[in-house]
This record gives C-alpha cells, structure tokens and sequence, in this order.
C-alpha cells in the first residue's frame, strides 16, 4: 500500500534561498542525538536497510553501518522474528522516544501499541514498515514516503496513480530493482542538487529481470545492451499473459497472519553486485533509453496495463484517463514541465523586491504564497509549467459541476479496488523546456 506525497517542495527557506530542492537535508538536522548515529532519525541518506525475505534481496545490499541494539534483536529472534526484520526493529529502538504522554504510561502492550509506536512514528524514513495495529483488521502496510508534495490535487494524485501502478507492475512481473544501500543514499544526496532532474545521474538497476540457470532467454545485466535480445520485453511479454494468475489485492487484510511466509526455493543466479547497477538520468530511469535496453518505468506500467486490457480487465476509457495521468511524469522527467521547485526559485529571483542578495524578503515570501494559493484554487494559470494542466482539468470539472477540495482529488485519481488500479484524466499542456 502506498500514500501520497506528503513533503513540500523546498526551493527556499523564509529568509535565503538554499542550494536544496527538496526538504530532506534541512529536515535531518532537528533531532537532537544522545551519541553519534551515522544517520539521522529524519532520514535524508534514505532508508536504512533491507528487511524483505527473498533471494533477491542480497545480504551485500546492506552496506551501511547501521547501529542496532543486540539485546533487543535477540529477544526477537528468540521469540520468532526473523533475523531481518528482528535486526530493524533493534535499529529503530536505539532512539529514545521523542514525546511520552503521561496518560498512555501504563497500557497493556497485547491490545495497544502505543509504546511501539512512539519510537516508530518517530523515525521518519523514506520508506516506513507498518504493522497491524492490534483489535484492527488493517493488515501489514508499506508507506513510500520520499515523494514531493504538489502544488494541486491533479498532480498529487498523478504521482500517486504512478506509484501504486509501479509497486503492482513490480510484484506481477517479478522484476529486481534492489541495489546497496550505499548507493541509495547517494542518489538522495544527488537528489538535492538544484535542478537534478536535469543536471545529475542517479545510480540505477541495469537489468530488473532476475537471471536464472536454467532460462538462457533471460540475459545477464551485461547482456542487456544495445544489439542484444531484449530479456526484459520477452519476461514481460510472458508475464503480462499469465497476469490472471496474479491475484488481487484484498480490501481487507487479516492481523492475524503469519509476519512473514518463508523465502521461496529459487534458483536465481547473481554476479558481482558491482556490475548490476549503472548511472542513468531521470529521462532514462522514467522514460527509458534505447542505448541501454530498458524501457523506463513508465514502460513497465505500460507493458503491465497491457497485459491486463488484454484480458478485459482495463476498459478503454479507463486505460485512456491512465495514459493521460502517465504523461505529466513522463514530461516532468524529459524536461518539458518544469517542477514547482524551479518555478518557485524563478518567482524569487524575478520578484522586484528581490535585491540578488540571497534574501527572501516577507514581502516575496507573501506574494509567492498568495500566487500558489491562486494557482491552487484555478484563479492563476502558470505558463510553461505543469499548473496549465490543473488549470484546464479544474475548468472541466466546473464544467461538469464538480466541486473543488476532495471531490476535485478524487476526479484526479479514481482508485479502482478490486483491480488495485488508478485513472486521473489529464490534459498534457504544450512542451516547454526548462531555461
């Protein structure tokens, strides 16, 4: 399960405009720490390890240093818990709570789990593990976190729609996107740079279909290239006609069940992880790239929802309002659509307060704010940004005599439960490129 985006973009603070595009590495400095810890409890290097039970999840992708506290690791493993996800658990608890109400000091740890999540709730990561919540019937629970808020109800459900889109093409075609944490933590340091998007490469998986021994038509990372057979679109191919066998997401999930089922037999074979990853470019991570044999994520989505609209299970229209949804990220990573982060830092620069001395004045803090409330609310068009989209999409929606607030989200994203799907019908404004 995902959520949307819930972080601001971050071009600047109240007072100086920084380097930083995004809120992470300003975030990370708050928490005050009792004793060193390489990284903070807000997160900004990502992640901390890897806790899925699978033969993909190699134990060289842990590549930190990741303090943990060992007596609380083997009291759980003792006790049932495997040494993966025992070993995060002992990590999240080298923190002391942040806030203890004096109310909730005393409770019975069997039907609440307050204590457990006072230290949980407060490690902020990129990626957050949830469990049950006791007495519930809500099931075990994966938030993806790292994603920037946007500045309208379009956009947010456009990068929510691509997110749940991925996270099934991902678990229905098998694919392995892992790499070492180490390398992780440099894409988000990369991530900060201004104007990454367009400027840095991140390090990326060069071939998400595992390799086997025994099936020669699925080729080695090396064997992924330019003039080579294309493994991934045969795996593809044959697993989006076997996607009936794939089965549902339930709408109710069960506390009750096993943590964890135990790792399959696999007969997956591995190479040095060094030559698995490569550096790509956001265009060629999204949008893909010809020269190094991989369709882009957005091409998986793609070749996933194919496979279902072949078997009847994504009618015409809704494929059509998906497409459209795909195609602001899509235009975001090629450079087409500026972020809201870059058109925030050129409202600054070309406020007329603005002195070109590193200061955002109260007066452009105000005027920058009242222009992005208007955006929001339709009254303010953005050329050459992807607002021009919100703006023609709020218009139809008035149109139709639709509401504004959640009815104008939902429009955006409509979440088809029994099929795990989303449609968020988008009009792609005209290309302009980023100065």
């Amino acid at each position: 399960m995902s959520r949307p985006p819930t972080r601001r973009s971050l071009p600047s603070f109240p007072s100086c405009p920084p380097l930083a595009a995004c809120p992470w590495l300003p975030l990370s400095a708050p928490p005050a720490q009792r004793f060193h810890i390489p990284k903070s409890r807000y997160g900004y290097d990502s992640v901390d390890c890897y806790i899925a039970d699978t033969p993909f999840n190699r134990p060289k992708y842990n590549d930190n240093n990741m303090p943990i506290d060992p007596k609380i690791r083997d009291h759980l493993i003792k006790r049932g818990v495997d040494p993966l996800l025992a070993t995060h658990f002992a990590h999240l608890f080298i923190w002391d709570p942040i806030v203890i109400f004096e109310e909730t000091m005393c409770q019975d740890n069997a039907k609440s789990s307050d204590h457990f999540e006072s230290i949980q709730s407060t490690n902020w990561r990129t990626v957050r593990f949830k469990l049950p919540p006791p007495g519930s019937p809500i099931g075990w629970r994966v938030e993806f976190r790292s994603m920037e808020v946007q500045l309208t109800n379009y956009e947010n459900a456009a990068f929510s729609v691509f997110i749940v889109l991925l996270t099934r093409a991902i678990m229905m075609l098998g694919l392995n996107f892992y790499l070492p944490i180490s390398k992780v933590d440099e894409n988000m340091h990369r991530a900060h740079r201004r104007n990454a998007i367009n400027t840095q490469n991140f390090y990326f998986r060069k071939n998400p279909v595992p390799s086997t021994s025994d099936d020669a038509t699925l080729p080695s990372a090396s064997a992924f290239g330019r003039g080579r057979t294309n493994g991934f679109a045969a795996h593809v191919r044959d697993a989006s006609t076997a996607s009936s066998d794939y089965p549902a997401s339930p709408t109710v999930c069960s506390s009750h069940a096993p943590s964890r089922s135990a790792s399959p037999t696999s007969d997956i074979a591995f190479g040095p992880v060094e030559d698995e990853y490569d550096e790509f470019s956001i265009n060629e991570i999204i949008n893909g790239s010809k020269e190094k044999g991989f369709p882009g994520l957005i091409g998986v989505v793609e070749r996933y929802l194919d496979g279902l609209e072949k078997e009847g299970k994504v009618s015409e229209e809704v494929r059509k309002g998906i497409d459209r949804s795909l195609e602001l990220i899509r235009r975001r990573a090629d450079g087409s659509l500026i972020t809201l982060a870059t058109y925030i830092r050129r409202f600054v620069r070309s406020h007329p307060s603005y002195a070109h001395d590193s200061v955002v004045s109260q007066e452009i803090n105000y005027d920058l704010i009242r222009t992005l409330d208007e955006v929001e609310q339709g009254k303010r068009q953005l050329p050459s940004s992807c607002s021009r989209m919100a703006d023609r999409l709020r218009r139809g929606q008035e149109g139709q005599g639709r509401s504004e607030g959640s009815e104008g989200l939902s429009a955006g994203a409509a979440v088809i439960e029994d099929k795990g799907l989303c449609c968020g019908p988008m009009e792609p404004a005209s290309a302009a490129k980023e100065a």
